[in-house]
Parts: C-alpha cells; sequence; structure tokens
C-alpha cells in the first residue's frame, strides 16, 4: 500500500536537521571581510517589541525608510517597531546605495514559559507517566519513547540561588562542565530521581529565581550545550516537537478497553511489550486513547503505529470521535493487517468546536490484534519553521487546486508562496485560439498591452491574462505571494510568435533579430504592467519574484533561428537574455520595484554548468545590476548531486554576490530500490533531504543567508510531473 505513512521519516528529518542546526557556536562561523551592509537582513518581530538596524562598514548616516508603516515604522536611527501583523520592507539609503532589512510581524510571541507547558502537555502518550521540565528561561528539552532524551541547548544566564532541596537519587555521569554563575533564588525541592547522563557544557547565566518543585523522572540523556548570544532571539525559528510515543513497557498509558474488549498487556511487542485487544465480540470492540489534553481546536496531528491481528487477513481502523454523537466519528486512516507488524498512519485536523478528542482503534473482525509503539504528534508548519531561515517557502500548484478550499487551506497553513506550474509561461499568455489585434487599438488596451517605440508591425498576439487575473485575486485573498515563471523560455513558446506576421506556418520565415527584440520588449513589460495595474493595482504586493529568463545551455530551435546558437557564436553572453532582463528591470522600476523586486535567471542542473550561469549573469550586469541572482531548479536525486556538491553550487553563487532561490525542488528515489522495498528507498531519501537541509541551514548562517527562498515543486506525489516518489506526501495533503 503506497500512501504517505510511509514518508513520515522526510518530514521528521527535515525538522531534526533544522534543529541541529540552530544552536552552531559563533566559533563555527565564516570570518568575513568588513563591507557596507546591514547588521540584520531579514528579522521576524511580535507586535510591540522592536530591534535597531545598524549599518556596517561606513560611518555616513543612512536616510531609513519603511515601505508600510502600519506594519512597522522605522527612526531616522534605525530603530524598527512591530506595528500589526505583517511584512514590511526597512531600506537604508546611503548615497546611492540601497540596503533592504525584510521584517515579518507576528501577533504572539511563543515565550520559554508556553514552549515548557507545551512540552510538558506533550508528554500524555509518553511511556510510564515520566516527564522532562525545562525552567523558564532555559533551552527546551524533547523526549522520545519516554526514556531517552538528547538535547543541544544554548544558553547565556547569571544565577545566584538559594536552596533548600531534599532528594534520593541514583546518578551515573561523565562531565565536562564550565560555568560563571552568581545566583539569588529561593526553592524548595523534592525529587527523587535515577538518571544515566554524559553531558559537555559551557555556560555563563544570570537568573533569579524563586520555585517549588516536587518531581519523580527517570532519565537517560546525552547533552551538549554551548553557550551563544543573539541581539534577536526571535530571529531563530521555534524547533518543532518531535513525536511522543507510547511503548506500553510500564503500563497501558491512557489506552482502555472499548466496548466488550478487555487489554492487557503482552510481552511479543514489536519493540517490547505491546498492548492486547482481545475478548472481542463485535468490530467496534477496540480500543481508545482520550486525546483532548494532547490537541488543540484547528490543529493537524499525525497518528502512527505498529499493528498485527491473529485473523489472516483483516483491517486495522483508526478514527477519531469529537462529539457524543456517531456523525461525530471520522476514520482518518486504515491498513491491512495479518500476523506480521505493519505500521500504520494517519493525520486528522481537530475540529474547531470538538467537546472532545477520542482516538479509536479497531479492526473490521473479531479476532485479537495488538498494538505497539504507537505516537501522536502535531503537524508543525512547514513556513512556520523555515521561512525564517530561508527568506520564504513556497509550492508549485495548478488554477484546479487554488480553487479548492480544502487545498488552500492546505497551502496557508504551510507556505508563503506558490509558483504556477504551467500557466504563467508564455504559451499560456500567448494564446492562438485568440486572433491577433491591431496594434492601433491594443495602445488603448493600457491595462494590458505597453506598445514600445521599437514595435512596427500592425498588429499584436492577443494576451490571455484570465488565469494569471484569478490566481492574483486567490493569492490575494489568501495572504500569500506569487512567484511569477516564467518571461522567456527556451520552451512553451509558441513558434509562430518568433514567424512573420505571426504565421502559424510552418514554412513561415523567421523574423529579424530587430523585430524579434521589439515582440519581446512588447510582451515583457505588457505582462509586468498588466500584473502591477490590474484593477487599480490591488495586487501590486503579490508577485514578489520573476523568472525573467528560464534557457539552458541547449540549443533552442526558434531562439537559436533568430539570434544565433548559444552553444556556438553567443556562447554565454546571449544579447538576447540581457535585453530581457534590461526590459524587466526598467518596467519594474516605472513603479518604484526595481529595489524590492528581484529578477533571476532560472535553470536547471546549475550544479553542472555553475561556471558558464556566473560568466553569464555577469555579463547580463555589465552595464548595470538588472539581474539579482539565480533560481536554482533542483530535480535531484538521491544519487546526484551528491549533498557537498549542491551546497557547493550555492556557495560558488552566493561568493559572487548573487540572491539564491531554490526553485523547484523535489528528490526522486532510486527506481530499482522502489521497486523491491519502499520503505528502503523512502528512508534514503529521508536521509538525503536531511543532510541537504541541514547543510543549507549552516551555509545560511555562515554566508549571511544567500538563499532567499526555497520551493517546493509540488505538494504531493499523484500530482507531480516526475514518478519516483520525489515529494513529501505520496497521493494526496
Amino acid at each position: 500500500m503506497m500512501n504517505s505513512g510511509r514518508k513520515t521519516k522526510l518530514a521528521l528529518l527535515l525538522c531534526f536537521a533544522l534543529m541541529l542546526s540552530m544552536f552552531s557556536s559563533p566559533e563555527q562561523l565564516m570570518a568575513k571581510k568588513v563591507k557596507l551592509k546591514l547588521n540584520k537582513k531579514k528579522v521576524t518581530l511580535y507586535v510591540g517589541k522592536s530591534v535597531r538596524l545598524k549599518v556596517k562598514g561606513t560611518k555616513k548616516k543612512a536616510k531609513w525608510k519603511s515601505n508600510k508603516k502600519k506594519v512597522a515604522t522605522v527612526t531616522s536611527k534605525g530603530k524598527v517597531k512591530a506595528k500589526k501583523k505583517g511584512k514590511a520592507r526597512i531600506t537604508a539609503k546611503i548615497g546611492k546605495k540601497k540596503l533592504v532589512c525584510r521584517v515579518t510581524v507576528k501577533n504572539k510571541k511563543i515565550t520559554n514559559t508556553d514552549s515548557t507547558a507545551a512540552a510538558g502537555d506533550s508528554q500524555g502518550l509518553q511511556s510510564g507517566g515520566n516527564s522532562t521540565a525545562t525552567p523558564t528561561g532555559g533551552a527546551p528539552t524533547g523526549s522520545t519513547d519516554g526514556a531517552i532524551s538528547t538535547a543541544t541547548a544554548t544558553s547565556t544566564s547569571t544565577t545566584t540561588s538559594t536552596s533548600t532541596a531534599t532528594s534520593t537519587s541514583t546518578a551515573t555521569s561523565t562531565s565536562t562542565t564550565t560555568s560563571t554563575s552568581t545566583a539569588t533564588s529561593t526553592s524548595t525541592a523534592t525529587s527523587t530521581s535515577t538518571a544515566t547522563s554524559t553531558s559537555t557544557a559551557t555556560s555563563t547565566s544570570t537568573a533569579t529565581s524563586t520555585s517549588t518543585a516536587t518531581s519523580t523522572s527517570t532519565a537517560t540523556s546525552t547533552a551538549t550545550a554551548t553557550s551563544a548570544a543573539t541581539d534577536n532571539p526571535s530571529e531563530i525559528p521555534k524547533v518543532p516537537a518531535l513525536s511522543t510515543k507510547v511503548s506500553f513497557d510500564n503500563g497501558t498509558d491512557g489506552f482502555v478497553a472499548a466496548g466488550k474488549a478487555g487489554v492487557q498487556l503482552n510481552e511479543n511487542g514489536y519493540q517490547g511489550n505491546c498492548l492486547a485487544v482481545e475478548n472481542r465480540t463485535a468490530a467496534t470492540d477496540g480500543v481508545v486513547y482520550a486525546a483532548e489534553k494532547d490537541v488543540v481546536a484547528g490543529g493537524s496531528y499525525t497518528v502512527q503505529g505498529y499493528v498485527k491481528s491473529d485473523a489472516a487477513e483483516d483491517t486495522f481502523k483508526c478514527l477519531y470521535q469529537f462529539g457524543d454523537g456517531t456523525a461525530d466519528i471520522k476514520e482518518f486512516t486504515s491498513v491491512a493487517v495479518s500476523g506480521e507488524w505493519v505500521k500504520f498512519r494517519g493525520t486528522f485536523t481537530v475540529p474547531a468546536n470538538f467537546t472532545k478528542l477520542d482516538i479509536l482503534f479497531q479492526t473490521t473482525g473479531t479476532e485479537s490484534f495488538y498494538i505497539d509503539e504507537v505516537s501522536i504528534s502535531e503537524i508543525v508548519s512547514i513556513k512556520d519553521t523555515y521561512d525564517s531561515v530561508f527568506g520564504i517557502m513556497g509550492t508549485c500548484i495548478n488554477p484546479d487546486q487554488l480553487r479548492d478550499a480544502e487545498t488552500m487551506k492546505y497551502v496557508k497553513n504551510h507556505y508563503s508562496s506558490v509558483t504556477l506550474e504551467n500557466d504563467m509561461k508564455p504559451d499560456y499568455i500567448l494564446t492562438s485560439w485568440r486572433p491577433a489585434i491591431d496594434t492601433s487599438s491594443a495602445r488603448t488596451k493600457t491595462g494590458d498591452y505597453v506598445i514600445p517605440d521599437s514595435y512596427k508591425e500592425s498588429k499584436v498576439p492577443a494576451l490571455n491574462y484570465d488565469t494569471v487575473d484569478e490566481v492574483l485575486k486567490i493569492a490575494k485573498a489568501n495572504g500569500i505571494k506569487v512567484r511569477y515563471h516564467v518571461l522567456v523560455w527556451h520552451a512553451q513558446s509558441p513558434e509562430w510568435f518568433f514567424k512573420e506576421d505571426y504565421s502559424k506556418e510552418e514554412s513561415a520565415a523567421y523574423v529579424s533579430e530587430e523585430v524579434m527584440y521589439a515582440r519581446m520588449e512588447m510582451y515583457i513589460r505588457s505582462v509586468i504592467h498588466h500584473v502591477y495595474t490590474v484593477d487599480g493595482g490591488a495586487y501590486k504586493d503579490v508577485v514578489y519574484a520573476w523568472d525573467v529568463a528560464n534557457f539552458s545551455n541547449t540549443p533552442d530551435e526558434n531562439w537559436s533561428a533568430v539570434f544565433g546558437n548559444r552553444e556556438g557564436n553567443l556562447n554565454n553572453k546571449p544579447p538576447f537574455i540581457k535585453k530581457a532582463f534590461e526590459i524587466a528591470h526598467d518596467e519594474l522600476g516605472k513603479f518604484a520595484l526595481a529595489d524590492s523586486v528581484s529578477l533571476f535567471y532560472n535553470d536547471f542542473n546549475t550544479y553542472m554548468t555553475t561556471d558558464k550561469i556566473i560568466e553569464m549573469i555577469h555579463y547580463i550586469n555589465s552595464d548595470q545590476k538588472v539581474c539579482d541572482g539565480i533560481g536554482m531548479q533542483s530535480h535531484l536525486g538521491v544519487t546526484l548531486p551528491s549533498v557537498d556538491w549542491y551546497v557547493e553550487t550555492v556557495k560558488k553563487f552566493a561568493q559572487e554576490g548573487f540572491e539564491v532561490q531554490i526553485t523547484e525542488l523535489d528528490v526522486g528515489c532510486k527506481e530499482e530500490l522502489l521497486e523491491t522495498d519502499v520503505t528502503a528507498a523512502y528512508e534514503e531519501q529521508a536521509q538525503y533531504v536531511g543532510e541537504l537541509t541541514e547543510k543549507l541551514i549552516e551555509l545560511q548562517k555562515t554566508m549571511d543567508y544567500p538563499i532567499t527562498g526555497m520551493t517546493w515543486w509540488g505538494m504531493y506525489d499523484g500530482r507531480s510531473w516526475r514518478e519516483n516518489h520525489v515529494l513529501m506526501f505520496d497521493s494526496s495533503l
């Protein structure tokens, strides 16, 4: 059975890679030459909070400006204050140089106290009722399986403490500790604990606390803590909690019989003990877990574990009940079961009006069944986790998906940006089924056409903006940005656009360079102008980046027929691509967007043609900077390119001063392994993506965040253009 359950490790490794990378010490950061730049290029603030921006590398006074004063204001000295939820750009102008800081304002700050409380709540399914508590001001600690926890912490504090404690403990520890502490605190604590720990800690602490605590705990932990300070802790994303499991090694942990069934521990579990559900006389006789204390209204959750049955063939089902009626019971996953352990996994969203939340486990037959290693975990938002790391997280989407309310609910939760897979490409704007119109008539359609002086033809092709307009409206209504893909492309551009009189006859002659430049200018200016003026400019803030050109080094029949062969006489200096960027940059300037909306050269296999692309972008910018950076189409595989090769490519682009966006990310599994062992194929894929994510995050830190966007090329495999299971989910959301 091919379902999204087999990809759980992919999502977990993404989160784990982030967690591993967040706490790098300052010594690990790459030394950089001082140059004119802001101390922060991106900042996340909560309403009412502020941050001071400074220009490094000069003593000249900067002129500060906010493009959205309702979201964030800035003083003449660079102090930014968050006013309301949204995004703003803070610009520092020094002479002709403009430096931009992107500010994201959120409504509520999640404090360490909140994080600790949330971590405590998540222990409801933990084996043996054990818990791990983190004092206010400390680094949050996650635990798995109720007994083993690995923590990496960053803290700077000075503590003065006076304490009265009664404790009974058995401990084995190996530790290297360097600490400077001064404490003032009054605490009374009673604890009974058994612990085995290995830790290396370097900390400087400042804290004043008064506490009374009683705890009983059994734990094995390995911790490494390195002290590191940050000017603005809100810039560091929160770490999503990993799932907490019930292993049934010390009891039934809140799992109780449903109907006439009986439950008891059984030694022959998937790992150690399991829970046996016996004496069943009806399909509804099963086991139930009351989960309302573990969930919140509107939250999405994953439940997974292992199951087997005494039946030769049966179907195991997971359901949740959020009210008292039968209509309030919903099935959210099922799996075929027999006498061998199989994994089950399903997700559900808690209704806003729920009064209880019971998770039910049943089979369609009445034979005994067994469950083990059951976990419940909240599905974390991709954008909430990674926007502050990679600038803006996006996905590829199609118009029919945008029109679907359930899909858009998912998109809004997980992504800040969408890219249309096909519908903004030249083929979809230059529609052959709409006849050409007179140039004089087109000049009157100021919202649809920009006819440059260079355009001398009597007719222009009809431009179809129907889908573009619909997408802009939907995106605006849902608070989502759009990455426009693409203006000039070597494919999906109609051949007749290059032919005399826009003829569709195969024998028609190609136009001259002069005519083609005029056509290209008309098209680029018209599309950009339309996007920023339609409905009175209502969507001016929606499109934040443009792929101006998507052009491989492979010869293209039409462009080559007019301008020459890029592998021959043009090589890495194609004048028509340079001209395309100059036109787009100039048109953006008419809307005062040239400094805030980025223009990209987008291409595939960039790790194979890195030096050629670098030479090309420098050529494009030889007269003035019109190309902001490189869009890396990243249709990867677990064997090609290697993670280090890919990351080194990003590094090379960043060293040239290019903005980098990962524009079409997907990672294919080995096809031969998919045919023999799907689980192993997914695990290999997850390992690749986890390592890639971790190393990209580290590169972001060491190189001042050159990656400004990351777009997964689709939401699930069922809607992907590739076939070897390249995305995070299989057949659905």
